[in-house]
């Protein structure tokens, strides 16, 4: 059987592994984490704090399918907050959309689609080299990880450049992308804010988003809070103290809503290093027919959870197409860069 690995199971490595296999391949997908979900990242029970998407919507059919499905089963639910931008302090109400989220947390959401894969976590890929097959995949303890007919880098496109081999011209691609940062901070405060709303788009240049976590159906009781800092920001600051920023940033939240410091807060920090893409093109999916590599995530298509799903099956779907060609190449240098951490 035609073999696939795809590097990556956040929601877009996910999307393409289901879609290649359903094609016929069999697929394995590697994951350095210790838990599988990329951006839908949440940290354990008892708070369970989202802290990287917040939610996710659908305006592709195929994606609307998938979530109602999801729905159905419990795994993702409605969340019914208020949610308005900020200017001047002053709210304005957010356009209404159906705003999902995963239950309990949103990791769930990938987790459930992720069902029964074959994934491999804690692996952290150090090297891609072609092979006679077309990869050979090496661990970053030097451990072979067998041989694939084709490969599917589901990350960032700075980790992706890592992997790719010298002479592609995905590196030409790759290299009109830049990935800028984000500070996230995680509050727990003792009684409920004033906050006559869920969450809320800010005009500051230091805080870019805040969510009322708690507010999401399925949460444990509690008042808790995650703040999205803006890129610019997050960037002046991105190797600075996480105590420091997070009470810098805990401060901006307080005046830009207009309210005092509550009482009991505490406050945990996590830094993406590759948050999102700003600007760049949008290709859906990356694709060397020579070498039988697709490149994919939420960049290529939309900084969103829907972003990420279509631009899995556009990558899934261009080895279908294409796998059966003949490669008009011969093996080429590849580099043997380990990933950098997002």
């Amino acid at each position: 059987m035609t073999s696939v690995a795809i590097v990556g199971a956040g929601l877009a490595g996910i999307s393409a592994a289901r879609a290649a296999e359903q094609d016929g391949f069999d697929v394995t997908v590697f994951d350095r984490g210790r838990r599988i979900g990329g951006r839908c990242a949440s940290q354990p029970a008892p708070l369970g704090y989202d802290y990287g998407a917040q939610f996710v919507t659908a305006s592709d059919p195929r994606f609307a399918q998938i979530l109602a499905r999801l729905e159905a089963t419990g795994d993702i639910a409605t969340w019914h907050g208020r949610f308005v931008d900020c200017t001047d302090r002053r709210y304005v109400s957010q356009t209404t959309l159906q705003r999902y989220v995963g239950v309990p947390s949103m990791s769930r959401l990938v987790e459930a689609l992720a069902d029964p894969l074959d994934i491999l976590t804690h692996t952290r890929i150090a090297s891609a080299n072609e092979s006679a097959r077309g990869w050979q995949l090496w661990d970053s303890d030097d451990s072979d990880l067998g041989e694939y007919d084709a490969l599917v880098l589901a990350m960032p496109p700075e980790q992706a450049r890592a992997l790719v081999p010298l002479k592609s011209n995905l590196l030409t691609a790759l290299s009109e992308f830049r990935s800028v940062p984000c500070w996230a901070a995680m509050l727990s405060c003792e009684a409920p804010l004033p906050l006559a709303f869920d969450g809320a788009r800010f005009d500051r240049l230091d805080v870019m988003q805040a969510w009322r976590d708690s507010s999401k159906p399925g949460r444990e009781p509690g008042e808790r809070w995650v703040l999205h800092a803006a890129a610019a920001w997050s960037r002046e600051r991105f190797a600075a103290d996480p105590k420091t920023v997070g009470a810098e940033l805990v401060d901006a939240f307080l005046e830009a809503a207009a309210i005092e410091s509550p009482s009991c807060l505490t406050v945990s920090m996590h830094r993406w290093g590759l948050a999102r893409v700003e600007h760049g093109p949008r290709p859906v999916s990356l694709w060397d027919e020579d070498i039988r590599l697709a490149i994919c995530g939420d960049w290529c298509v939309a900084p969103n959870l829907e972003g990420a799903w279509l631009s899995g099956l556009d990558a899934a779907a261009r080895i279908s197409v294409n796998i059966r060609r003949p490669r008009r190449r011969q093996p080429l240098a590849s580099s043997s860069e380990t990933v950098n951490s997002a």
